[in-house]
């Protein structure tokens, strides 16, 4: 069974995932929005679209993901901070 959420056929028609062409297109603040936006967006939505917990995983997959960029951008402000280290 195809996994919607995690790995949706319709995003990974090419080599590079859709999520990186987008991250690729935007500045770090820019695609840290765009996350949220659409985290954002699955949450207001969950109720309406007859598949609540698809839109709650997936609004959780765009947090993780926002998550995980803020703690890489931590981690390079700290080797910048403190390069010896």
């Amino acid at each position: 069974m195809e996994d919607v959420v995690n790995f949706p056929k319709h995003y990974r028609q090419s080599k590079t995932e859709t999520i990186d062409l987008i991250k690729e297109s935007m500045t770090t603040e820019e695609f840290h929005g765009y996350l949220k936006g659409a985290c954002m967006k699955y949450m207001s939505r969950y109720k309406y679209k007859g598949q609540p917990v698809q839109d709650l995983e997936k609004a959780e997959w765009y947090l993780r993901r926002l998550i995980v960029e803020v703690l890489d951008q931590d981690v390079k402000n700290q080797q910048k901070e403190y390069p010896d280290e």
